[in-house]
This record gives structure tokens, C-alpha cells and sequence, in this order.
């Protein structure tokens, strides 16, 4: 059960940072190329996997008399801010402000700059740029910043289910689209 829950914790910020759920990923989009549907469809089936594998690890942890940890209920999933429902962007905007109106935590020797939570993260990020990125550890870094972003977001704000801001839901104005002069 170990080996399975390892597979699926390295499988989590895959499946967490597809911006919809399976029933849209079956759907072709307007313009969509035959390489993003590929993508969608691999997308599709990696979830069906995953979630065949948590579900089997629920049962086996029930059959075994523990209580599973993690379950299709306790995943948190992050959509595309345009593909949230309303009261979900709005509570993450809320959360948002609210740690923007907490005071911060990063000591003024660290950074005169940081003037709320939220301005913490920032410093955070702007101090480690010359470690993290251009090097091995630039994505688990990243994976684990948001993770720490939206536990404070929860413990904090109330809510921390981040948008995944990596796919927009609309693609790019194309430069043909521009007006000419």
C-alpha cells in the first residue's frame, strides 16, 4: 500500500495541475489541434488511472482496518480561474485579501519590503530566484511554494484551493487578430 501511495503522491501535482475534470477533457474545443487532443486524452486516462489506484488503496486500507488518509473526498483540485464557479473565485480572491491584510512574518532585517502574508510569499519567491530557478529543483520548489501558498491560504483565510494558473481556459489572442495600423 506504501508503493501505491508513493506512486500516487508523485502522481498528485500531475493530475492536480489539470485545469479540468475528465468529462471536459473528452470534449474537443474549437481550433484544438490534433497534438492538444492527444494531450487531453492521455490527460483523461492518466486521471482514470490515478483515481482507480486511490480508490484501490482506499479499499485495501478499509479491508486492513485503517482509515485512508487520502481519498477522492480530501484531493484538492485546481481549475483554471476562468472555469471556477463564481463563489470559488470568489473565495479565493477573499482569501487573497485577507492574507494581504495580515500582517507579515518575514523579519525586517530579511526585508524592509514586506508589509503583509502575502508580501512574505513574494519576498520568499524574489530570495530564492538565483537558487531555484536554472536549476534541478526549479519545479519540486515551485510544487512545494504553492503547496505552503495554499496551506496558509486554508489555515489563514478559510479557503486555499488555488486556481492552476499554467493552461488558460482561452488560448492567446493570435497576432492576426491584432488590428493593422
Amino acid at each position: 500500500m506504501k508503493l501505491i501511495s508513493g506512486i500516487f503522491l508523485f502522481l498528485l501535482p500531475l493530475v492536480s495541475a489539470m485545469p479540468v475534470l475528465d468529462a471536459e477533457l473528452a470534449t474537443p474545443a474549437k481550433n484544438e489541434t490534433a497534438a492538444e487532443r492527444s494531450l487531453k486524452t492521455m490527460a483523461a486516462k492518466a486521471l482514470n488511472n490515478t483515481l482507480a489506484t486511490l480508490d484501490a488503496d482506499v479499499e485495501a486500507a478499509k479491508k486492513a482496518g485503517l482509515k485512508p488518509n487520502c481519498t477522492r473526498e480530501t484531493l484538492e483540485w485546481r481549475q483554471e480561474f476562468g472555469s471556477m464557479a463564481k463563489d470559488d473565485r470568489k473565495a479565493y480572491t477573499a482569501a487573497v485579501a485577507c492574507l494581504m491584510a495580515k500582517p507579515n512574518r518575514t523579519p525586517k532585517n530579511i526585508s524592509t519590503g514586506a508589509r503583509s502574508r502575502f508580501d512574505d510569499f513574494i519576498v520568499t519567491h524574489v530570495l530564492q530566484t538565483p537558487f531555484v530557478h536554472d536549476s534541478a529543483t526549479f519545479l519540486p520548489w515551485h510544487r512545494w511554494y504553492l503547496y505552503i501558498y495554499e496551506v496558509s491560504l486554508r489555515k489563514e483565510c478559510g479557503t486555499g484551493n488555488g486556481p492552476n494558473m499554467s493552461t488558460p481556459r482561452r488560448p492567446p489572442p493570435s497576432s492576426t487578430a491584432m488590428p493593422t495600423p
